[in-house]
């Protein structure tokens, strides 16, 4: 539209139109309606300002007193201050939805998180009457006997290839075996899943068919025993060089290493690894001597055996 006078009136008229809209709009409740409202005062404000400079223009071509261009632009400003009032109520709008949408959600994860924790102890409860033998659920037991049992700890699998056998042989023996619906399985599956592994299966859909498909995704990418292998290795043989005699960062050395080997042991294949024993022996100068002075056939070492002489 071309920047006149008489168009800049009528996309004015066009303003009030609209501004006149708003409170019924608003009204109404309608997301879309509210959002073209928004847009449409947003279009006619920035056409009206962008009018605004070629009619001051012609304004002062025509020879007006600055008096009369003053009190135009005096005018323009209230309109478009008007305009400006209406878009603040609309995004104020767009605020209190958004703020009550959080806390609808806040309120759902608390009760989500409520009835999961009580899926936990019932659970829990589940596991420590089969270890005691006793039939009843925890809730139901003597106080004297809660305080004595020991609390079962799951910690969260975040995709260690090494914590992946501990992980979910407790999550197996504890919540798959249990004779509780699937779909609270899955809830505490994927309340044990770190960020990273729970994108994995959390687009999978809430039922039993979608907890059997997570279980075979997570065995199928974290289960291989190659990967397992590779990375009780790579663990092993990443151990750093202490040139000192630090029982400190010894016993963390032989803490690692004895863990790998038991692993790999478990596992039969700590065979695959012996050859690295001398280059291991080695990462441990200062000991050295001391390991290998009372045993004349150090040289056949395996990685069972260092592991007991450090």
């Amino acid at each position: 539209m071309e920047p006149t006078v008489e168009n800049q009136d009528i996309k004015i008229m066009q303003q009030d139109i609209t501004m006149a809209k708003t409170n019924v709009v608003l009204d109404a409740g309608t997301c879309e309606a509210i959002e073209g409202q928004l847009l449409t005062l947003k279009s006619i404000t920035t056409e009206i300002a962008r009018m605004r400079i070629e009619v001051e223009a012609k304004k002062l071509a025509a020879k007006e007193t600055m008096t009369d261009i003053e009190k135009w632009n005096t005018q323009l400003d209230a309109k478009l201050g008007e305009a400006d009032n209406e878009v603040s109520k609309v995004r104020k709008w767009f605020d209190e939805r958004d703020k009550q949408a959080e806390i609808l959600a806040k309120e759902e994860k608390l009760k989500f998180e409520g009835k999961l924790h009580q899926t936990k102890m019932e659970l829990q409860a589940q596991f420590q009457a089969t270890l005691q033998n006793q039939p009843p659920p925890l809730s139901q037991m003597p106080s004297d006997i809660q305080a004595k049992l020991p609390k079962l700890v799951i910690t969260k699998f975040d995709g260690n290839f090494m914590d992946w056998p501990t992980f979910w042989g407790q999550f197996t023996e504890t919540i798959d075996k249990t004779s509780v619906p699937a779909i609270t399985k899955f809830s505490y599956l994927q309340e044990l899943l770190d960020a990273s592994v729970k994108r994995t299966v959390e687009a999978l859909p809430f039922t039993a068919e979608g907890y059997n498909r997570a279980k075979s995704i997570l065995q199928e990418k974290f289960g291989k025993e190659s990967e397992i292998v590779k990375a009780y290795t790579k663990e092993m043989l990443g151990l750093p060089s202490i040139p000192s005699t630090s029982p400190k960062k010894i016993g963390e050395f032989s803490e690692k290493l004895t863990y790998c080997v038991q692993a790999l042991q478990t596992m039969n294949k700590l065979e695959q690894v012996n050859g690295a024993v001398s280059m291991t022996l080695d990462k441990l100068p200062a000991i050295r001597g001391d390991l290998i002075r009372t045993d004349p056939g150090w040289e056949s070492w395996d990685f069972s055996k260092l592991s007991e002489a450090i």
